[in-house]
């Protein structure tokens, strides 16, 4: 894990950072006080990786302690490109430095190795790792966006797996691996619904969740629909100003679409004797299904050119099975 001044709780870290530097550094940080409720004030742009919101800059005393922090760790380019701007602007001179050593494995670059892959942070390649990699993911999940989230909380689970490593279950529910239940989803929206102002986000949060304990509507939502979902509660929750409730009184909005401990199938469906992925269906044109099954179930399973998710399964499902058969030979998937 990457500690910065804020994380850094023990200062061992530190401790070592500095050992790296010359007197200059230290009288440049023996101003700065770190006070650990400040990130939450500070807006992204105060951060030399504001995707992470890690290694402040608001003022030279933290630039300098980011400087030091992110001396050796494998950091995205454009973090080491920030802290060296804020260096030039800060007029920061740190004295002699020494890398410290980077303990990053070396075995191979693939970017699929970390957690959050287009960072390059967070490579799991050991049983220790996992546990690591699950600690650092608890604490900065909130700061990521819901696909960011549920690829690291799956990535996680797999490597766990792999290593034999023991994790929290609510890893797969950050992953989207589990199987969500309308009503327990309903009666959160509704929640939602009598903590928010009358008017149109209250509105939303009714018509939602009359939408997810319907049935029909539920029936053939693939993970990425649920994941879309769970997009569409989160920005109702801004409007209503409810973000700030999520772990307190309210399940966040990942955790409240995927709900239950009951790990998911696999997102298929069954066609031709095959399991088909759902993604790879609805990545086909239209006009192709009309090519195999006839033109005139078109207007049936899309709208302006687009396929409509529960029409295209329905008919799928209710295919005979050597037609089956033929649609996916014929398709490729």
């Amino acid at each position: 894990m990457i500690h910065d001044q804020y994380s850094d709780h023990s200062f061992k870290v530190f401790a070592s950072k500095i050992r790296g530097y010359g007197p200059e550094a230290r009288e440049t940080i023996k101003t700065a006080a770190i006070d650990y409720d400040e990130p939450e004030t500070l807006p992204d742009s105060s951060f030399a990786w504001p995707e992470m919101r890690k290694f402040a800059i608001h003022n030279k005393e933290q630039a300098a302690l980011s400087i030091i922090y992110a001396n050796g760790e494998n950091v995205p380019s454009h973090v080491d490109d920030n802290l060296s701007k804020v260096a030039e602007i800060y007029d920061i001179n740190l004295g002699e430095q020494e890398k410290t050593a980077d303990t990053t494995p070396t075995t191979s670059d693939d970017v699929t190795d970390y957690l959050l892959p287009e960072q390059k942070f967070g490579r799991i390649s050991s049983k220790e790792l996992v546990k690591e990699a699950s600690e650092f993911f608890s604490k900065n999940y909130r700061q990521m966006d819901l696909e960011t989230r549920t690829k690291a909380a799956s990535y996680l689970v797999k490597k766990a797996k792999e290593f034999e490593a023991r994790i929290s279950p609510t890893f797969l529910k950050h992953a989207g691996l589990t199987k969500s239940s309308p009503k327990i989803m309903g009666e959160w929206l509704e929640v939602r619904a009598n903590l928010s102002p009358e008017g149109a986000v209250r509105d939303g949060f009714d018509k939602l969740a009359s939408f997810v304990t319907e049935p029909e509507n539920m029936k053939f939502g693939s993970r990425k629909d649920m994941i879309k979902l769970a997009d569409t509660i989160f920005e109702l929750d801004k409007k209503a100003e409810l973000t700030g409730k999520y772990d307190r009184t309210l399940p966040d909005p990942l955790l409240t679409v995927f709900n239950t401990s009951k790990v998911a199938a696999l997102d298929t469906i069954r066609l031709g004797g095959k399991n088909v992925s759902r993604d790879d269906l609805l990545a086909i044109d239209p006009e192709t299904y009309g090519d195999v099954l006839g033109a005139d179930i078109i207007p049936e399973i899309s709208e302006g050119g687009t396929l409509k998710t529960a029409e295209l399964f329905s008919v799928l499902e209710t295919l005979p099975a050597d037609l089956q058969s033929l649609l996916v030979t014929t398709i490729g998937v």
